[in-house]
């Protein structure tokens, strides 16, 4: 057996399984879980019910010796993953470069042993299904047993986007037995196409080919397939709804019903205000500079109003903030197409039944403007069957507002419980 082989068992021995336990700061303890998968290519898969996180993959994935390495991509940071096994355990730190964590957090120790997995009561099943040229890859979650199922397709956030972002909610509901196709955003993981060159309509029209898809399996019910979406998702979902009539529910969580200008100067305030922390009178020069490109970015007009403003303030403390991306930056393009949207007419057409759900600290959606106008266009539809539930505590993404010099967030208790239980009485109906 030469070294390579040998390295390869040693892996599967040591390593392949289901491993539990948690990690620890000074502070904080997180129980997580990984799933180490060697049967052909190596994959670890990251799980905690805190954070909402499933089948979260891991990348860089190293072996040395008896020793392990990996990393976790967020948003905002990266966390570094380094252990050892041992007699059935895994041990080590993960540290990591979110400079918003105090130095003290910035390193846990995490301790996990190797156990039976959870048993689930549904199948998952890797599928594909077209819009056009697109081809979308995802997993559907099918609940065990006979009978039609209600169904769900998740729509995606902005951003890359690969189909683990809704894997949590998924294993939620098909456990509680409502099916969800969950897919790769087109660019992301084994979906073709780019979303960074794409319009809105194309979007809803995968999130439609989703739906599509669902009709064609035997054991889900074709008139309870609805849509969820958050953010971005749930933005658009009035524009799926008013091309595909027949979808039967809508979930949207955190979108926005202000303009796409609007609801960027209030995110950008917020991290200019609460993540770099300028004084009130270096928020407003950068807001007023902000505003300037995006105006640019918007109708494609001013180019040289924006250089001017450009030159003028690049050594300003908050440029780095707000600085333009260069000219051939693919956002420029893509903000023509995005940032002209007049959402309220779309949601006057809405008739289905909706649940709009948001974090009352939401620091990217203004929530009160936003659900200010979904409702009275609702009424003006005439539409009667929808709820408002805004989780009290709540961020943009359903988590807890994180302590400061905290290294994670706990989710919003409640949150799922109310999607399902809403689900679950509308398909009763």
């Amino acid at each position: 057996m030469d070294k390579s082989q040998s390295l390869t068992a040693q892996i599967r021995n040591d390593y392949t399984g289901h491993w539990e336990g948690f990690a620890r700061t000074t502070d904080q303890q997180l129980k997580f879980s990984l799933d180490i998968l060697t049967n052909t290519a190596v994959k670890v898969l990251f799980n905690a019910a805190d954070l909402n996180a499933m089948d979260v993959v891991a990348k860089n994935v190293l072996f040395t010796g008896d020793s392990i390495h990996f990393e976790l991509a967020g948003d905002d940071a990266t966390i570094n993953f380094n252990g050892f096994s041992k007699n059935g355990k895994l041990a080590g730190t993960l540290i990591t470069d979110d400079r918003s964590v105090t130095a003290k957090n910035r390193t846990a120790f995490f301790y996990l042993h190797k156990v039976k997995a959870n048993i689930v009561n549904y199948t998952i099943q890797e599928v594909s299904f077209h819009n056009g040229n697109v081809v979308l890859a995802g997993s559907l979650y099918l609940p065990l047993g006979s009978g039609k199922f209600p169904a769900l397709v998740c729509n995606h956030s902005s951003g890359d986007k690969p189909r683990y972002d809704g894997a949590f909610m998924a294993d939620y509901l098909a456990n509680r037995g409502i099916a969800v196709l969950i897919y790769d955003k087109r660019g992301n993981g084994q979906s073709t196409g780019d979303w960074k060159t794409s319009s809105f309509e194309d979007l809803a029209d995968d999130c439609i080919a989703g739906v599509n898809f669902l009709k064609s399996i035997a054991q889900i019910d074709d008139h309870l397939i609805g849509i969820f979406g958050h953010s971005q998702g749930a933005t658009i979902s009035p524009i799926i709804i008013d091309r595909c009539p027949d979808i039967a529910f809508n979930i949207a969580a955190a979108g926005f019903a202000v303009s796409p200008g609007e609801q960027d100067i209030f995110r950008v305030t917020n991290i200019l205000n609460h993540q770099a922390h300028f004084s009130e009178k270096q928020t407003d020069s950068a807001i007023r500079f902000y505003k300037i490109w995006l105006e640019v970015a918007r109708t494609g007009n001013g180019w040289s109003e924006m250089e001017n403003a450009n030159d003028k303030f690049k050594n300003a403390t908050w440029y780095a903030w707000v600085a333009p991306p260069p000219k051939d930056n693919w956002i420029w393009n893509w903000y023509l197409k995005a940032g002209n949207y007049d959402y309220v007419p779309y949601w006057e057409r809405v008739k289905i039944p909706t649940l709009l759900i948001y974090g009352d600290k939401d620091e990217v959606t203004p929530v009160k403007p936003s659900v200010d106008r979904i409702e009275s266009a609702l009424k003006k539809a005439g539409n009667k069957r929808y709820t408002v539930i805004i989780m009290p505590n709540a961020i943009h993404y359903f988590a807890q507002v994180k302590k400061k010099g905290d290294l994670w967030t706990q989710n919003t208790p409640g949150y799922l419980e109310n999607i399902y239980h809403w689900i679950y009485n509308t398909c009763s109906k």
